[in-house]
């Protein structure tokens, strides 16, 4: 099998869109709009995020709802379909003690979260087979 090339990462069968985000859960869904609507769209095929404990309990409620949950809207007003993202793909910070971190303020809680996100990256699973977004636009793939 020949692997894609990394400016295409819309050919990728494993693609993984990873977000930090605050108490602004939107920005999950105006990115996967923005990123869909491409000439090339680039569909993830999971969605994690990290966050803060409040992070996490603002995109669970305002992302997640089974009724109101703004990404299965989007999922459904424009077909987009083999998203895995659940509450198990909201990954909050924690700090030395292991307690959630609440909102980020403190030196020790952004070294906590460059660390989450650090360990997520180096331990979550893309291979040759897999591209990972972790910015604006897919590593490679800018506009």
């Amino acid at each position: 099998m020949t692997n894609p090339h990394p400016s295409t990462p819309e050919q990728y069968p494993h693609r993984i869109l990873l977000m930090v985000t605050g108490r602004t859960p939107q920005v999950v869904t105006e990115t996967l709009y923005a990123l869909t609507q491409r000439p090339n769209p680039f569909v993830p095929t999971q969605v994690h995020l990290i966050t803060t404990a409040e992070g996490a309990q603002d995109a669970n409620l305002a992302l997640l709802d089974p009724n109101e949950g703004w990404f299965h809207r989007l999922c459904a007003d424009y077909g987009l379909t083999g998203i895995a993202f659940d509450a198990s793909h909201i990954h909050t910070i924690r700090d030395a003690d292991g307690q959630p971190v609440a909102d980020i303020r403190t030196e020790d809680e952004h070294r906590a979260c460059a660390d989450l996100i650090t360990d997520w990256s180096a331990t979550s699973p893309p291979t040759r087979t897999a591209r990972p977004c972790t910015s604006r636009w897919p590593v490679g793939a800018r506009p």
